[in-house]
């Protein structure tokens, strides 16, 4: 189990940027946005555990949707393309936290190995 300060400085920076990229990219086409917002979930959620990753996703997909897809600020849900979008976002954060997590191990080891 990680401690909550190590979790919480890298989600806290994941939601932040996610929330950035949409209002800064609001103006630009949507899928601009999209992507800079799962490239940002990307990032951060690679120093979360998957539960907290799959949550950023989830958050930058209600950024992305209230300020790119509608443009208002509003959430709301308006058909199977929104499900397609929270789907890849908490992919994005999902996938990258089962990347680290399987680089991790690995990595450790190599530093455990090298010590003797």
């Amino acid at each position: 189990m990680e401690r909550f300060e190590e979790v919480a400085w890298p989600a806290a920076g994941g939601v932040l940027a996610a929330f950035v990229l949409a209002v800064v990219l609001k103006s630009a086409p949507w899928p601009w946005g999209f992507a800079a917002v799962a490239a940002a979930v990307g990032a951060f959620a690679a120093r979360l555990p998957l539960p907290a990753a799959a949550g950023l996703g989830v958050v930058g997909w209600a950024f992305v949707t209230g300020f790119d897809v509608r443009g208002s600020g509003d959430l709301g849900v308006s058909g199977p393309a929104d499900a397609w979008r929270l789907a890849a976002l908490a992919a994005a954060g999902a996938t990258a936290a089962l990347a680290a997590a399987l680089v991790a191990p690995r990595s450790s080891m190599k530093e455990t190995d090298n010590d003797e």
